[in-house]
């Protein structure tokens, strides 16, 4: 970290602590508040206030590296400040198609990406809101995708968080898979979002969500959304202090609960389009602030949340590509540890679409191949094939040399876009066609993981008595279909 960079995160982290030290942080449950008396924490009504003793003494006791464990060991996923890990996108509601429509997700889509996110590679979990169908029960749709993902995935688990209901539902069933609620305790197996309201709010339904993670021993992330000139200061020192003092103050308090307890610092720390009033998840200010949220984690030894390639274009545009690709190279080039929101996201988190993913994922690849670097030795300086194509051929294309590496030493597209146009063709028709055949062969590469016919009837009996219907059961155990817009 550069000497500046060091000033600015302690300049923060300052800033943080005398925020939680005299305006304090507001805990909407009596529980919790008894809790932070019996520790010696100052509480006035519903307000709590820290000192930097006392929120260093707690936020210590996290880790700084744990294990989420999947139904397949290969997908096991280590956590820790140095490594990234790469998440599927979260929360949206509406499909935005190339052609620029929008409509709303339903089950259909829900079922493509729990396979698209299956076949890639560079996820080791799956789950949670990919996009929320809207054509079921709003009041049974978190059950339907957390029992799709049972169905559809052997990757480590994104939960549905909202109240306690919603999570212990959640939880029921992915106990099922694993052996029950005492068997879920002994490893962490879910990945669970929390929120804060800024500012320095945290509501009954994320305390609710918070005891139940202790409870069962499951990994928070712990993500404060203020934005900068709304619901938080419009400098972005102020936004990232007060964002950072939310985060802090949540920690710790989970590690009063029990101490060990998974968690992992988030970002989501917001501007505001003041033209409209909008939040900007595609600016630099965005970009920026998530820099120091990955920075300040790595100040207390926490694992970091961090956003991948979002934009708030609408639709597929040059806009999506800029801002999208500046998002990722920071969340990359940070060493954001859990990189939610990896690809399909757009318009100020509301939207996803398919030609999207299948951008964001070729900007993940590129990446990755950028950030590896080049290894320098003398193979890979190959004088000596230099010697050879000179004495012979004089073209390195036919050498062994080359045949032997030519798949690992350079960089291989995902997406098999055209190279010659006939006259009526246009760009973006011909690439509409490319984002659409890669993703049906992604589709097509999809093979549903076996699971315990016991395990399925205990799903089924557990669904059924949450009043969901067997059609709605029997759509979620079907095979994707190709994706045409």
């Amino acid at each position: 970290m550069f000497d500046h960079m060091k000033e600015n995160v302690i300049g923060i982290h300052k800033g943080s602590m005398e925020l939680l030290k005299t305006i304090g942080m507001r805990f909407a449950d009596q529980e919790i508040l008894d809790m932070l008396k019996e520790n010696g924490i100052k509480v006035e009504g519903d307000r709590v206030y820290f000192t930097e003793d006392q929120i260093m003494k707690y936020v210590s006791m996290a880790p700084s590296e744990f294990k989420v464990y999947a139904r397949n060991p290969k997908y096991d996923m280590t956590i820790n400040t140095e490594e990234s890990n790469f998440a599927p996108t979260y929360g949206s509601i509406r499909i935005r198609e190339h052609d620029g429509k929008l409509r709303m997700g339903n089950m259909d889509d829900y079922l493509r990406f729990a396979e698209l996110y299956e076949v890639l590679d560079d996820y080791k979990v799956n789950g949670g809101t990919t996009i929320q169908p809207c054509d079921v029960d709003v009041e049974q749709v978190h059950a339907i995708m957390t029992y799709c993902t049972l169905l559809k995935s052997e990757k480590c688990i994104t939960t549905i968080t909202g109240t306690k209901k919603v999570l212990k539902e959640g939880f029921e069933l992915i106990s099922r898979v694993f052996g029950g609620m005492e068997n879920l305790k002994k490893k962490t197996r879910t990945i669970n979002l929390i929120s804060t309201i800024s500012p320095l709010n945290i509501d009954t339904n994320s305390i609710d969500c918070i005891k139940l993670c202790c409870e069962y021993n499951q990994a928070m992330i712990i993500a404060p959304a203020p934005m900068a000139g709304a619901s938080g200061p419009v400098t972005l020192a102020g936004n990232l202090a007060l964002g950072n003092a939310e985060s802090l103050a949540t920690i710790a308090v989970i590690q009063m609960i029990k101490p060990g307890t998974p968690v992992i610092q988030g970002s989501a720390f917001m501007g505001t389009d003041m033209r409209n009033g909008k939040c900007s998840i595609g600016s630099p200010v965005f970009s920026l602030q998530g820099k120091y949220c990955s920075a300040l984690s790595k100040y207390y030894k926490l694992p970091c949340r961090i956003t991948g390639s979002l934009s708030d274009a609408k639709g597929v545009t040059a806009q999506t590509g800029y801002e999208s690709m500046l998002n990722m190279v920071v969340a990359i080039g940070e060493k954001g540890n859990y990189i939610m929101h990896t690809s399909g996201m757009g318009e100020s988190f509301t939207t996803t679409s398919y030609e999207k993913f299948v951008i964001d994922n070729e900007i993940l690849s590129m990446l990755k191949f950028y950030y590896k670097d080049i290894e320098v030795n003398e193979k890979t300086l190959a004088t000596k094939v230099v010697k050879e194509v000179m004495e012979t051929t004089g073209t390195f294309m036919t050498h062994k040399h080359t045949v032997k590496n030519c798949r690992k030493a350079v960089w291989i597209p995902g997406i098999d876009a055209p190279t010659k146009f006939e006259l009526d063709d246009t760009p973006d028709n011909l690439m509409k066609e490319a984002y659409h055949k890669r993703i049906n062969q992604l589709l097509d590469r999809y093979v549903q993981p076996q699971l315990d016919s016991k395990i399925k009837t205990e799903l089924d009996k557990y669904m059924i008595q949450l009043g969901i219907e067997k059609k709605v059961l029997e759509k979620c155990n079907e095979k994707a279909t190709h994706y045409h817009s």
